[in-house]
C-alpha cells in the first residue's frame, strides 16, 4: 500500500505538500518542488521558514485554523506569475484518525487559463482537485 500511495503522489501532477504538527515538511510531490518553491532538503524545515511561490501571507493563521479548529481551509491564491490556485488545507489524519499535522493540496484554478481572476466566494467549483 505505501509504495501505491508513493507511486500516485509522485506520478500525479498535483501539488501536494504534507506538514507535521509543527509545520515541518514531511514530504510533497516533485510538482509541489515547483509551485511552493521547495527542494528536497526543505524535508524537516518549517513550512513558515520557506519563500514560497504562492503568495500568501498568513501561512501561519491558515494553519492554525486547520489545526486548531480541525478544519478544512480553502484559499484562492496566486503565484508570483499571476497564475491562480486553489489551496486547500486540511488536518493530516493517520489511520488510527489521530491528527498528525496537515495535508496541503493546491489544484490549478479552471479560470487560471482563461486570464479570469475568481470570484470570491466561489466554492463549489473553484477545485479541479477535490478531497474528502
Amino acid at each position: 500500500m505505501a509504495n501505491d500511495v508513493s507511486s500516485l503522489l509522485v506520478g500525479e501532477q498535483i501539488p501536494i505538500a504534507i506538514l507535521d504538527r509543527n509545520l515541518r515538511i514531511r514530504r510533497f510531490t516533485p510538482i509541489a518542488e515547483k509551485v511552493l518553491n521547495l527542494i528536497p532538503g526543505d524535508v524537516g524545515r518549517p513550512f513558515t521558514d520557506i519563500v514560497s511561490n504562492l503568495v500568501v501571507a498568513d501561512w501561519g493563521q491558515l494553519s492554525s485554523e486547520v489545526l486548531d479548529h480541525l478544519r478544512t481551509v480553502e484559499r484562492e491564491v496566486q503565484d508570483r506569475q499571476g497564475r491562480w490556485y486553489a489551496l486547500r488545507m486540511r488536518p493530516y489524519r493517520t489511520r488510527d484518525n489521530q491528527i498528525d499535522g496537515l495535508l496541503m493540496p493546491c489544484g490549478i484554478a479552471w479560470w487560471s487559463n482563461l486570464g479570469e481572476q475568481p470570484a470570491r466566494g466561489r466554492r463549489s467549483v473553484s477545485f479541479l482537485l477535490t478531497s474528502g
